[in-house]
């Protein structure tokens, strides 16, 4: 298979009424960091406690167990976090106040919690949700939601855990990202939790290679139409445009962290990789080889460019500057490595080997130059994308989506169906 044929493989409500707010005549306190310098070394376990009205004795709203649910649903997508049976509570997990103090707190120690979530239900459609350090009482997040209807309760899920992870320096923009991909030949999103799936485009012919730009208002892509290629973009009014190439194609096109799109065109024989203006039609090169260069994506910090290059034979991963130029080879281990992925601060780069036992994803420390493998099959497993927090991957096997993280944890399924390619992530809250 060529690079060019791999890489065109590749490329190929009601709104909601939130009050976040930090009120200390509430007994909210100001938010308490813990550092959790390495999300893959420790785990924090983690207990609820039964939802209350607003007295201790009052109870809760019938929606309370639902966003309860979402929450625990939501976290159990982080390795590091887990959830205690509130079952082995001994003494149970109804909460006498929502002021602890540490003598409330000392059946959650005995059984090994970290942490304790608390939800007061002050109306119907108001609801404190808090966490505690279960060993010395201090709360770490305290955050009030106003909810109209049920359909909001999702929303509020997400919030409130990416305020969590924040607060204790896990993956927080993970719960404000979703992904894009493609499947029945057109562009689909969904949550990075598996909710609200959506189609994006409807169009004839294939859109492939999917990319949000930083501000999660727009998605670009790849169209393939009867012929000629186009460059695809999707705006979050729902609006899709196409602008068509007609001696090129339009391969892996991407933003760069300053909201311009760079893309890899063949109008001068081979492809090379330029940069676009707001119009999509005048462009300037950031790379050109003595091959063809393909598949860039960019680093958040603006530091550097990752690309695919076959200039010395098999494809191979370069890095560049992010004004482009030369790059230097970063793979050397296996004769065919693609789909690069840089993590939001440029020091590690995600892609897609292929070995004896089929395509395998891989992490390289662009700093150690170490190395390791992050997939093991059984399908082929390609096109990874770095998460926005840098710890979690997503990749495609078997025409499904999965997630794993820089320590190889999991791997998760997304439920997206069958007949996925193509994820990119961005974050859209």
């Amino acid at each position: 298979m060529t690079i060019m044929h791999a890489c065109m493989r590749r490329a190929m409500g009601a709104a909601i009424f939130l009050l976040v707010l930090v009120l200390a005549s509430t007994g909210f306190a100001q938010q308490i960091n813990i550092d959790i310098e390495e999300y893959g070394i420790g785990e924090r376990r983690l207990v609820f406690g039964d939802p209350m009205g607003s007295s201790p004795s009052d109870p809760a709203p019938v929606q309370a167990r639902n966003l309860e649910n979402l929450i625990m649903e939501n976290l159990a997508f982080v390795p590091f976090i887990h959830i205690i049976d509130k079952q082995s509570i001994l003494g149970g997990t109804r909460l006498n106040t929502y002021e602890f103090e540490l003598s409330d707190l000392e059946r959650f120690s005995m059984a090994g919690a970290d942490f304790l979530v608390s939800a007061r239900w002050v109306t119907g459609s108001e609801v404190e949700l808090r966490v505690f350090g279960v060993f010395d009482g201090r709360m770490i997040v305290g955050k009030a939601y106003s909810i109209e209807n049920d359909s909001q309760l999702e929303g509020v899920a997400d919030m409130f855990c990416s305020a969590f992870m924040e607060a204790i320096d896990g993956p927080a923009n993970f719960f404000r990202s979703s992904l894009a991909y493609v499947q029945n030949k057109n562009i689909h999103a969904i949550r990075a939790t598996g909710r609200d799936a959506r189609q994006l485009t409807s169009l004839e012919g294939s859109c492939l290679s999917p990319a949000w730009s930083p501000d999660g208002q727009y998605v670009v892509f790849s169209h393939l139409g009867d012929r000629y290629h186009s460059l695809g973009v999707w705006d979050s009014s729902g609006s899709v445009t196409t602008h068509p190439f007609r001696n090129s194609t339009v391969v892996g096109p991407t933003f760069t962290p300053g909201n311009q799109v760079a893309v890899s065109l063949s109008e001068n024989g081979d492809s090379d990789i330029y940069l676009l203006d707001i119009s999509f039609s005048n462009r300037s090169p950031l790379v050109r080889g003595g091959g063809i260069d393909v598949s860039p994506d960019f680093s958040v910090s603006g530091g550097n460019m990752a690309y695919v290059s076959d200039r010395f034979g098999g494809p191979q991963v370069f890095v560049a500057g992010a004004g482009g130029g030369e790059g230097r080879r970063v793979t050397y281990q296996g004769s065919y490595n693609t789909d690069p992925s840089l993590n939001p601060e440029g020091t590690q780069l995600v892609y897609s080997r292929r070995t004896s036992s089929g395509y395998r994803i891989y992490l390289l420390d662009l700093v150690s130059g170490q190395e390791r493998q992050l997939s093991y099959g059984p399908g082929n497993d390609e096109a990874p994308a770095f998460g926005p927090d840098g710890y979690f991957v997503a990749y495609t096997s078997r025409g499904r989506i999965f997630l794993t993280t820089v320590y190889a944890e999991g791997p998760i399924e997304i439920p997206t169906g069958g007949g996925v390619s193509f994820p990119a992530w961005g974050i859209t809250q």
